[in-house]
């Protein structure tokens, strides 16, 4: 979500505008589409749109950035679906469990990934940051950072910038708290632990001091880490999902997650970086 002329909060297949005063009204919207995280560049606004996410989506792998321009006109550039088929970024990477003996891998429940694999093919695009030509995007599917150039479209793996990373397994605070953000040299590769022990990190903001916000899905609330320090604030902000700043303000998606068989009841919260935060 972005701020323009007040901010803008994701749903699935649907973009809505919120200005400062409640009111709402859909942007863009595409039922046969998840739409994921925004950015924003002078007239335009970009978003990213997939399809054939995870195993329980049976449509065709699809991903791409969506630009939207304040005339109107729209195009779409950056191919993540593609780039995953021919790459696979994870493929080398194995997760779960090491040693396990084939007693306790037995115990597994039911519909749990085996006790240990490697990276599938999938694509998932979920957020979104622009830098000069590039825009640089998290594909929480392939597990990977992908550059995209925002004149050609040519898509590519990279490392990048301040990053979120989930454990995998259970998300919830039952095996505590696994996540980490880290700080990678687009140039380079390098990459630098900045934090870990965070629960459920799904978003991530920078302001102009250098302390990070790190949305904590099934934490307490937002995340503040001191860019010098690493000293840790929780602010308000149950289930929040994805963070964004703009004029000196916080903005979050709190209430991600609806509780079970109850219509979702999403909110977006505006928090004062002195702490104080208003619905």
């Amino acid at each position: 979500m972005i701020l323009i002329k007040g901010h803008w909060r994701e749903s699935a297949g649907r973009l809505t505008r919120v200005l400062a005063d409640g009111s709402k009204s859909t942007v863009y919207s595409a039922p046969d589409w998840d739409v994921a995280g925004t950015a924003e560049r002078r007239s335009t606004l970009y978003l990213l749109e997939s399809q054939g996410a995870g195993p329980m989506d049976d449509r065709p792998l699809a991903g791409h950035i969506r630009a939207i321009s304040d005339d109107g006109t729209q195009w779409t550039f950056g191919d993540f679906a593609s780039l995953e088929s021919n790459e696979n970024a994870d493929g080398g990477t194995r997760y779960g469990f090491r040693n396990l003996p084939a007693e306790c891998a037995a115990q597994l429940p039911a519909g749990m990934p085996p006790a240990s694999y490697t990276g599938d093919v999938d694509s998932h695009p979920y957020s979104i940051a622009l830098s000069g030509r590039t825009a640089y995007v998290a594909d929480a599917g392939a597990n990977s950072v992908v550059s995209v150039d925002l004149r050609s479209g040519d898509t590519e793996t990279v490392a990048g910038l301040y990053v979120t990373t989930l454990p995998g397994g259970p998300e919830d605070p039952r095996l505590g708290a696994r996540g980490s953000v880290y700080k990678v040299n687009p140039d380079n590769g390098r990459v630098r632990l900045f934090a870990d022990d965070a629960l459920s990190p799904t978003g991530l903001a920078l302001d102009d001091d250098g302390d990070i916000y790190v949305a904590s899905l099934f934490g307490n609330g937002v995340l503040r880490i001191n860019g010098d320090d690493g000293q840790r604030t929780v602010l308000t902000g149950k289930l929040t999902a994805d963070v964004s700043i703009r004029d000196s303000k916080l903005y979050a998606s709190t209430d991600a997650l609806p509780a079970p068989n109850q219509a979702p009841d999403g909110k977006l919260v505006s928090i004062d970086l002195d702490g104080h935060s208003r619905h």
